[in-house]
């Protein structure tokens, strides 16, 4: 695991790189509050931002992205519960920093992810690995087919609406729901993480676009480059 708490360390290291860490983040219920509600990030040339719908518990909210020490008012401008995600939208300014997405189809099986989170037991975020373990689909309540992967991680509330990267540091997945339980043979429990597929943000991001003006989107170098192991 890999605490990203020195900031000026990694934005000598490389700036580019640095400046992408402004398109994660945490939201928070309230200005002044101090314990996030869950995880967000930056995606696609809108620079929309992205979480999961159950950390939406208002239609105001506050995003503070890594690196900043200010809050930023936002909105919902997409929620889609059965699919448990949210787009939002600040009400004044733009971000600074946007995270390019991947091709979710690509993940199998066996493959390396990364994913980062608001870790609430250190009170700091926490870059973790994590092998895929299994691919599939799953029938949301009003009966719509949803991509996900499952690994094992460390993810606890506050990680929900994180994102998951692939090797190359793009986003590929959300992150939605853990659960513990049991191997086969017994031993010690395990934590399962489920994250959904960003091919449902691809098509928000297209709606976006039909009513947004045309942003560039300078990603730099991957994100992974800069804190990766």
């Amino acid at each position: 695991m890999i605490i990203l708490k020195t900031l000026l360390i990694l934005l000598i290291l490389n700036f580019h790189a640095f400046s992408q860490l402004k398109a994660i983040g945490r939201i928070l219920k309230g200005m002044n509050d101090s314990i996030p509600i869950g995880t967000a990030f930056v995606a696609g040339n809108q620079k929309a931002i992205y979480t999961c719908s159950h950390v939406v518990i208002n239609d105001t909210l506050w995003f503070n992205y890594i690196g900043s020490d200010f809050v930023y008012r936002v909105t919902v401008k997409y929620n889609l519960p059965n699919f448990d995600i949210a787009l939002l939208e600040r009400t004044g300014g733009e971000q600074p920093a946007s995270l390019e997405f991947g091709n979710f189809n690509k993940v199998q099986p066996g493959d390396k992810v990364k994913y980062i989170g608001w870790d609430q037991r250190v009170n700091k975020y926490g870059l973790w690995d994590g092998i895929v373990s299994a691919k599939g689909s799953a029938l949301t309540s009003d009966q719509c087919s949803a991509e996900f992967i499952e690994f094992e991680g460390n993810a606890i509330p506050g990680y929900s609406g994180g994102p998951v990267f692939n090797d190359q540091g793009k986003v590929i997945a959300i992150m939605r729901e853990a659960w513990s339980k049991k191997g086969i043979k017994g031993g010690n429990m395990i934590l399962i993480n489920r994250a959904f597929s960003v091919e449902l943000l691809r098509i928000l991001e297209s709606e976006v676009k039909m009513h947004s003006s045309p942003s560039d989107n300078k990603s730099g170098i991957s994100i992974i480059n800069l804190i990766k192991k």
